[in-house]
């Protein structure tokens, strides 16, 4: 029966130029990267779109962590550099505080809506409205501990 690796063989993997290694650090960590993002945005489209973002700044950046056995920690660090980035660039762009085109008077949006989908977007409201009463400083460890059923342990070492 193989073993799994353990995430230092990984790195060491990728290091070496095997994209394969990567891939698996990937279908580990995209899970955690996610509910860290998601804390910082509370929105799930924009929390995939800055999990990709940071998985990638890890690909690109990997040669710079000093310390493999680290890896977790500063993953979870890019990914929440990555959200301050987010929000740094929304405050500026005014674009982006715009409201969506779809939701524009008079314009019909050219998706259909199911049930589903209008259940989903209320659901992912009030999460929005939840966390957003909750302080920052509280908000990723929840998500982690319930979101992603990190035990408190997990959740204070990944802080």
């Amino acid at each position: 029966m193989k073993h799994a690796k353990s995430d230092v063989e990984l790195i060491e993997a990728c290091l070496g130029g095997n994209t394969a290694a990567f891939e698996g650090l990937v279908r580990k960590y995209q899970s955690l990267v996610c509910a860290i993002t998601f804390a910082g945005t509370g929105r799930i489209d924009t929390s995939e779109e800055l999990a990709q973002e940071t998985l990638l700044l890890a690909w690109k950046n990997l040669g710079q962590l000093r310390e493999l056995d680290k890896f977790t920690s500063w993953l979870c660090r890019i990914a929440r550099h990555t959200v301050t980035s987010w929000h740094r660039k929304r405050q500026r762009d005014a674009a982006a505080q715009a409201a969506p085109l779809d939701q524009a008077d008079g314009k019909a949006s050219s998706l259909p809506e199911p049930v589903e989908a209008v259940i989903q977007q209320e659901q992912e409201v009030v999460i929005q409205q939840a966390l957003a009463h909750v302080p920052e400083k509280y908000r990723e460890a929840l998500v982690l501990y319930y979101r992603e059923h990190k035990s408190t342990q997990e959740v204070g070492d990944l802080m």
